[in-house]
């Protein structure tokens, strides 16, 4: 760690811009060699930025192990065409004058904004598309997930998700899914499959409600230990979970049912219930099936 000795030498001390500049970058160089050790993604939020009823609050991204805040809240239209760029803030107070009589701006903010675009951004050093973005929270959970042996895979879609690479080790009997030892039996969950099918045609406007039979599922209820439901736009440009949580309103639910198979419904006059999710001749999205062997 390189620092400047200010006490050890005497005499009066030439203090120059290249002492200022081991400084602060030696502030910079720590703080980027913390926030590596909290997640391996190259660009996550740190704090805030949370959707709310077409708003996403305040809060701070971290770009390349540096953090760029986001001064304020934006309010958007479409979730899928947000995105997140680069921006800076000079010195609030102006321009400084030097000893020659010179003026200059002194101090230069990194930050970020956002802004709702249907086309990639251009004119920014780097932007990212909010809904791709992985949160502090998730980036513990990578951790842990690395712990336990499992690897981080990031999908056509862009998004992260942790796949289990070896049997889970424990011998609490009350560790993991249910009562039987992980380590056996078929509770283990480096035995479970998992399954992806289409959901096919699904005008969410017009149709509350989609049944998929078991049948078309290619499994029985007996067999399922869980299941996600991904929901697409007409256009793909955004990818919801079907009980998404929007305005403290839940988007959609998921059940299954011994008769009617797998039951997918979306919440009246919420995000689902609109012209962004009418096309049909379309895959609506995909159901993540969890099942026994």
């Amino acid at each position: 760690m390189k620092k400047i000795d200010f006490t050890s030498n005497s005499g009066g001390f030439p203090l120059t811009n290249l002492d200022l500049n081991v400084t602060q970058n030696q502030a910079e160089n720590n703080f980027a060699e913390f926030l590596k050790g909290l997640s391996t993604d190259t660009t996550w939020i740190l704090n805030g930025l949370v959707e709310t009823a077409l708003t996403i609050s305040l809060g701070a991204v971290v770009k390349s192990n540096v953090i760029y805040p986001c001064l304020a809240a934006f309010t958007f239209t479409t979730i899928g065409n947000v995105y997140i760029v680069s921006d800076y803030l000079n010195d609030l107070d102006g321009v400084k004058t030097f000893k020659d009589g010179s003026s200059h701006n002194t101090y230069t903010d990194n930050n970020c904004k956002m802004i709702e675009s249907a086309t990639t951004p251009t004119g920014y050093s780097w932007y990212v598309l909010y809904s791709s973005v992985i949160r502090l929270e998730d980036a513990y959970k990578e951790k842990i997930g690395e712990s336990l042996g499992a690897t981080k895979v990031v999908t056509t879609d862009g998004s992260s998700v942790i796949v289990g690479s070896s049997p889970l080790t424990a011998h609490n009997k009350n560790f993991g899914i249910g009562a039987t030892d992980v380590e056996t039996g078929s509770n283990n969950p480096s035995s479970l499959i998992t399954k992806k099918i289409d959901i096919g045609d699904w005008d969410m406007a017009t149709d509350s409600a989609l049944n998929l039979a078991w049948a078309t599922l290619g499994t029985t209820i007996d067999k399922v230990v869980g299941f996600v439901v991904m929901i697409r736009n007409d256009d793909d440009t955004s990818r919801r979970n079907l009980n998404d949580i929007i305005s403290t309103i839940v988007a959609g639910t998921v059940s299954a049912s011994a008769t009617l198979g797998l039951v997918l419904y979306r919440t009246a006059s919420q995000l689902f219930d609109t012209t962004d999710y009418d096309s049909t001749s379309y895959n609506r999205g995909y159901v993540i099936l969890t099942l026994l062997p």
